[in-house]
């Protein structure tokens, strides 16, 4: 009987180590993607307030430095992408986005949806997409985050958010950089 109950035991003990730890809500380390999920709910919040100067602010916490860029795409190309990105991406960004955003959510996005892409996460995985994973100097984990109205597949995406030097950043477009064009299939 005694041994019964002690195979029963490390039976049951070995069966609880191969089930998967619960599921959190809570970031577990800096480099958890749920920050990015995070934050933006928080841009959900300030754009329900219609606080613009806000939702810029939080945004702004993503943008990329050039020797980030450097890090990301090398010394031969990051110079050149991230002054596209610079003039071209970030500086629409803090002209229009805060307003798309302010009346998406007023339209009812309110829900935010991160995925990791990839070669292997395809579905989620855009040609622009697969042109900055490719273009790394170093591979890393790269994510894309949509808000949408729940219920609801499609939504507003930013792409490109990566774990870098401790911060998260994201990389918004910068395909355009890299020779990818969606507008002409190049």
């Amino acid at each position: 009987m005694r041994r019964t109950f002690v195979l029963l035991t490390l039976v049951l003990l070995g069966c609880h180590s191969i089930v998967p730890p619960e599921e959190t809500d809570t970031p577990q380390s800096p480099d958890d993607w749920l920050h990015v999920r995070d934050a933006f709910r928080e841009i959900i919040g300030h754009a329900q307030r219609g606080d613009r100067a806000a939702v810029l602010k939080t945004l702004d916490r993503f943008v990329l430095t050039e020797p980030e860029m450097i890090e990301l795409f090398g010394p031969e190309r990051g110079p050149e992408v991230y002054a596209g990105y610079r003039d071209e991406i970030i500086k629409d960004l803090r002209a229009q986005a805060p307003d798309v955003i302010i009346e998406k959510v007023k339209a009812g996005f309110i829900e935010v949806e991160v995925d990791r892409l990839g070669p292997a996460r395809a579905a989620n995985t855009t040609p622009g997409d697969k042109v900055m994973i490719e273009a790394l100097a170093k591979k890393r984990a790269m994510f894309n985050l949509r808000i949408r109205p729940p219920g609801q597949r499609l939504g507003l995406r930013f792409d490109g958010f990566v774990f870098l030097g401790g911060k998260w950043r994201f990389l918004f477009k910068s395909y355009l950089f890299l020779g990818h064009r969606p507008d002409t299939g190049g």
